[in-house]
Order: structure tokens, then C-alpha cells, then sequence
């Protein structure tokens, strides 16, 4: 019999009734100046489930002109779609400001992707996170510490208000229109994952999976073989009639990475069944 280390016991700082251990719980935000430290202060959203930095474009116009950042486009850009009314309309280089635990400015450079019809002025992704090797210390009363540069550098942060991004979540390529709830029941039933144009063939998972109660898995699919482009996918959260959530995070989808994550919150196993093998692209 293999001996297994001794078992720890974490201790909670909360405690809800079941079913309802999400209630309250809020992303991380922390107080930013954008371009200069003496700009106005907003609050910029840590998001760790997105993989890159976005801004609002409403926010963007509202710097002054002649400390605004420069719009920038062309084939980077191309890399990134958005759904519905939301959409990229470019990226900028610029700096934010944010004032340390101990009185001091730290200066962060980003660069961060410019969304029409987003509420949230500033979200901070993954992408800044790891370039600057943030950490967090959270506390149970929504006040926490993020740390950045390795530990060096403290930073508070407190829980975000209750607010949406303003930016639904779907897969699609270019040219498609918005999938509507019929489209979204079959998808259910065929797990697809991206839309080719003006065409009801889905990208199909390569394979049936089965999804362990608050697990996640990368989900194999299948990319049609003219795909040279990548396609950023907000995060979700997907739900029929109260029935199976399906959770993902927001994530780009590559010809050199065909894989979505898809997490499990619920209390029993989530089952994604294979697209059919005969299923082929126009």
C-alpha cells in the first residue's frame, strides 16, 4: 500500500449555505491613473481569466487629445474578434500609475486592446499579470493585497462593484450574426465552439469528454484546415433553462492550440459529447 503524505485540513475565512458559496463574490479592482500620475483615477479590473488587457473605447476618447495614446492597427490586430455590438477597433501602448501600500508610484507599462460598448474602462489580463509577476493576498472581507514585481512591490486592491462588461459572450467567425437561443440549444446537444461563416457547421470537439464536479479540461476541437487566424473568445458562462453550466474563460483559439477550457462548477460530472466523425467543412 503506497503511504500518502498526511492530509491538511485548509480552513475557510467564509462560509455560505450550499449552493451558494459564489454569492458576493466579486473580481479584484485597484486604483489606476492611465498616461499620467496625475490624471483622473478609475478603477482597473484584475482579470486572470483573460488573456489580454482591454480598455474601453469610451474611456480612450475621454483622455485628453493631446495626451491621448495612439490608436494603432494592422495585422496584430487582425488576431482578435469580439462579438455582437462589441468590437476591437484597435490597440494602444500607454502607462498606468498605482499608488503602493507605502506611499510610493509605481509606473506599469501595458498594452491594451481598445473595445467599443465595454462598461468597465481598464481590465488588466493575463498578460499584464505575468509580465509583472502579480501575486495576490486575499481576504475574506474583500480587502486584499496584490503584490507585484515578485513580492516587492505592495499594492492594495478591494473587490469590484457589481457591473457587467457589456460585452456578450459567443464564438464566431467574421461575418457571422449573433447566435440566437436556438442556435445555442443545438450547440449544447453538439458541443461547437466556433462558427464558420454564413454556415451552420460548427467546430466540432474531437473528442467526448467527461467533466469531473469542479474540474476543468482543455476541450479538443476541430479548426477547419483554411483557419490561419486566431480568434479571441470573452469569457462565458452558459447555462439551458437552469440546467448544466458550462464555464469558460476568456482564452484566444489558434490552429497551433485548438483547445477551449471548459470548467464544471456544478456538483455533479458534465459530460461533452464527440461531433460527429462525418461532419465536414463547405
Amino acid at each position: 500500500m503506497t503511504n500518502l503524505p498526511a492530509i491538511v485540513i485548509a480552513k475557510k475565512a467564509r462560509s455560505k449555505p450550499p449552493g451558494l458559496n459564489a454569492v458576493g463574490i466579486r473580481s479584484l479592482r485597484i486604483k489606476a491613473f492611465v498616461v499620467t500620475p496625475t490624471s483622473t483615477a478609475i478603477h482597473a479590473r484584475l482579470d486572470s481569466g483573460a488573456d489580454i488587457t482591454l480598455m474601453s473605447a469610451d474611456y480612450w476618447k475621454s483622455i485628453e487629445p493631446t495626451i491621448r495614446p495612439s490608436l494603432r492597427t494592422g495585422a496584430k490586430i487582425q488576431l482578435q474578434q469580439l462579438t455582437c455590438s462589441a468590437s476591437i477597433i484597435g490597440y494602444i501602448h500607454t502607462k498606468i500609475f498605482v499608488e503602493t501600500q507605502d506611499q510610493r508610484i509605481v509606473q506599469f507599462d501595458i498594452e491594451a486592446y481598445i473595445v467599443e460598448d465595454m462598461k468597465v474602462p481598464l481590465l488588466l489580463g493575463e498578460d499584464f499579470m505575468t509580465s509583472y509577476e502579480l501575486g495576490v493576498i486575499r481576504k475574506a472581507s474583500g480587502q486584499c493585497t496584490v503584490y507585484a514585481s515578485g513580492g516587492t512591490i505592495p499594492i492594495t486592491a478591494s473587490t469590484s462593484n457589481r457591473y457587467r462588461l457589456g460585452i456578450l459572450v459567443r464564438k464566431t467567425y467574421p461575418g457571422s450574426t449573433f447566435l440566437q437561443r436556438k442556435q445555442a440549444r443545438v450547440a449544447r446537444k453538439r458541443p461547437p465552439l466556433i462558427y464558420r461563416t454564413n454556415a451552420p457547421t460548427p467546430v466540432l470537439a474531437t473528442k467526448s469528454m467527461s467533466i469531473k464536479p469542479g474540474h476543468c479540461l482543455n476541450v479538443p476541437i476541430t479548426l477547419p484546415q483554411d483557419l490561419k487566424e486566431s480568434w479571441f473568445i470573452e469569457s462565458s458562462i452558459l447555462t439551458e433553462d437552469g440546467q448544466d453550466i458550462l464555464a469558460a474563460p476568456a482564452t484566444l483559439v489558434t490552429p497551433d492550440s485548438p483547445f477551449v477550457p471548459i470548467a464544471n462548477p456544478t456538483a455533479h460530472p458534465l459530460s461533452l459529447p464527440m461531433g460527429p466523425k462525418n461532419d465536414s467543412y463547405p
